[in-house]
């Protein structure tokens, strides 16, 4: 009997809570205690449904949310991925133009090596 009390006083402290009347009575024999505490009851039930319903519904828009920012974040990933290709194709390109520069000045550097310095027989 202990616990049922118990049980009854929360569900009193709950109703009290969102406003309901306090009338839970479990113990009566009559039948309008007994209609008022199913209606209590059933008062609790739907209040807790709206409010499951509620949190799902935020749930859902939260992950719809985070849904649109995903795809937002992948169409910037997207977006990046083709500039670095971009880059390293410019790179490359660089990396071609300097290495036959380069290869260039060597064969003129080669090229003034080998022939005669002719200044240096005038004096």
């Amino acid at each position: 009997m202990g616990n049922l009390e118990h049980c009854a006083k929360f569900l009193n402290q709950s109703l009290m809570t969102f406003g309901f009347p306090t009338s839970l009575d479990l113990f009566a024999n009559d039948p309008v205690s007994i209609k008022g505490t199913c209606n209590d009851i059933y008062f609790l039930l739907q209040h807790r449904q709206l409010n499951v319903e509620f949190r799902k519904s935020s749930h859902e828009q939260k992950k719809s949310e985070t849904c649109f920012k995903i795809k937002r974040q992948e169409a910037k990933i997207e977006k990046l991925e083709g500039q670095l290709q971009v880059k390293d194709k410019e790179i490359v390109t660089i990396t071609r133009t300097e290495a036959l520069n380069i290869a260039a000045l060597k064969s003129k550097t080669e090229k003034l090596q080998k022939e005669p310095d002719e200044f240096i027989y005038e004096f």
